[in-house]
């Protein structure tokens, strides 16, 4: 499985927003890794191209971003195994192989 990076765009998925109560997660990084913030509500077409063109630069410097040993998340990889070092699951090759026809068609 392809390497992923997770971006956030807007206020809302950033902070939470103007929404501070308990039904709303007060920004996407309290549950998942988030390697670029964008902020704005919307976002500016300049901020995300200033955001796509710096997470480009820092993926060519530094491809391994370590985010997952930072918060001990693990990635689709583990996800499909198991774990790190184990067969993969039936599910996971199934869902794998129908997303790659669809791409593909």
């Amino acid at each position: 499985l392809e390497p992923k990076w997770a971006i956030s765009m807007g206020a809302c998925s950033s902070s939470g927003g103007m929404f501070a109560n308990y039904a709303v997660v007060q920004g996407a990084d309290k549950f998942m890794p988030i390697d670029l913030h964008i902020p704005g509500c919307p976002p500016r077409p300049e901020a995300v191209m200033y955001g796509f063109s710096k997470l480009q630069r820092k993926i060519i410097g530094n491809p391994d971003q370590g985010w997952r040993s930072r918060y001990n998340a693990a990635g689709t990889e583990e996800w499909a195994r198991g774990g790190p070092r184990s067969e993969p699951r039936p599910e996971a090759v199934e869902a794998y192989e129908q997303a790659r026809e669809l791409a593909l068609a």
